[in-house]
């Protein structure tokens, strides 16, 4: 499995960023006592939320040279593959999956060299690959359309695992997954069956990994720069050996979207969709063990100049939640942007906070013990930023260790043990 200081290493690596990172500061959780917190992750540190399973047969094989992604046009149907899928999806009746929302994640196993995606998608997507759990070097772009994308070529003899995680957000355009090929003489295997812990996170920038590349606060919102993978959320999941679904939506709020007239639909509207430019995809409930909630930082944007429907929104909305995640924990979490002096006058930080906490203790009133709040501390300045003061891998790395001692302390996860 791939150990997180590996995917720390490779995982920024993509082929228009080639930017080297500092492993450290993904795999040193030092402000969590590890060895009460989660024994296996200062063991091994595993990359469990996308590693649910393995092939079944020996998968100790060595993985060959792993090739550069090309787009090529013949769109071959011999060799599929069977898949699995974690993350929200829509099932055609042809075998096809169209997926959106970022982590989204699809899972192989075969015996054999090479295999390949076909797949149809907006051309502003981001895909990574992680071939018997390491994470390849370049991220795959589709050019836009159909195509079938080579994710590898050549690996030795032996039963594989490929996994394909979109890392980019729902407003990029929907990814229509055709099916996955395999290279002459190969043999699919049975793709890996769940048994982890279910997080859901309903979330906005901060949860969809806004800007998460970025070098700093100057550069602007792009798909290059944004990557799942190095969020709060996939990092503790990870940790915990959970697997998430990540409902995040850049600008989205829970009443307003940053007060705008054009993007009038609250992330509430969304929430229970499988693709949510598709109303039909409603989800009327969900499994899950966790589910997170990190929203407020918009509906106090400078550009909102009424404030008072948030209260009101946010209840409505737990309310919704817990009606779709009846058994679920739920942790409602402060942002880690949000603050007192602004925008000025409006006290968000304070204002949300109070929100939370009291519908937390209006639920345990009438026996819900299962509602929870999270203070995320704020952004430090040795932290850095990430685009448009969006959160830094650095800050998002510490979210995590908050994240996972809430999970330790009230006990919302059960935690990967030693052996």
């Amino acid at each position: 499995m791939l150990a997180l200081e590996e995917f720390a290493e490779l995982s920024c690596l993509g082929r228009r960023s080639r930017q080297k990172i500092d492993s450290g500061y993904l795999v040193n959780l030092d402000n969590i006592d590890i060895k009460t917190v989660c024994p296996l992750v200062a063991l091994t540190l595993v990359f469990s939320i996308l590693s649910i399973g393995g092939c079944i047969g020996d998968s100790s094989a060595r993985r060959g040279e792993v090739k550069t992604a090309h787009q090529e046009r013949a769109l071959d149907t011999k060799n599929r593959v069977e898949y699995s899928l974690s993350g929200r999806a829509v099932r055609g009746e042809d075998g096809s999956a169209t997926i959106a929302w970022s982590g989204s994640t699809a899972t192989i196993c075969f015996r054999g060299a090479d295999a390949s995606v076909d797949l149809t998608d907006s051309g502003q997507n981001q895909f990574a690959v992680l071939i018997d759990d390491k994470l390849r070097r370049e991220k795959l772009i589709p050019e836009g359309g159909r195509e079938k994308l080579e994710l590898v070529r050549g690996l030795e003899r032996g039963e594989h695992t490929i996994q394909l995680v979109r890392l980019t957000e729902a407003s990029f355009g929907q990814t229509q997954i055709h099916g996955f090929i395999l290279g002459q003489y190969a043999e699919a295997l049975p793709p890996p069956k769940s048994s982890v812990s279910k997080i859901v996170i309903y979330g906005d920038s901060i949860s969809a990994g806004y800007g998460v590349e970025g070098i700093d606060e100057k550069c602007g919102f792009s798909p290059e720069t944004e990557n799942y993978l190095l969020t709060y959320g996939a990092i503790a999941a990870r940790a915990a050996g959970a697997e998430v679904t990540n409902i995040s939506w850049s600008g989205k709020g829970v009443f307003t979207n940053r007060g705008s007239q054009t993007d009038t639909v609250p992330l509430p509207e969304l929430f229970n969709l499988a693709l949510p430019r598709d109303p039909s995809s409603k989800i009327e409930n969900e499994e899950a063990d966790l589910v997170l909630i990190n929203l407020g930082t918009n509906d106090f944007a400078p550009e909102v100049k009424d404030v008072t429907p948030f209260t009101k929104s946010y209840k409505t909305f737990v309310s919704k939640v817990r009606a779709m995640h009846l058994n679920a924990e739920i942790l409602l979490t402060v942002g880690p942007l949000l603050s007192d002096e602004w925008p000025e006058g409006k006290r968000a930080l304070s204002k949300v906070r109070k929100t939370l906490m009291a519908e937390m203790e209006v639920r345990k009133a009438s026996g819900d013990e299962k509602v929870h709040v999270l203070e995320f501390r704020r952004v430090q300045p040795n932290e850095g930023w990430g685009c448009d003061f969006h959160p830094s891998k650095k800050t998002h790395h510490r979210m995590a260790r908050e994240l996972l001692g809430k999970i330790q302390s009230e006990k919302l996860l059960p935690l990967p043990q030693s052996k």
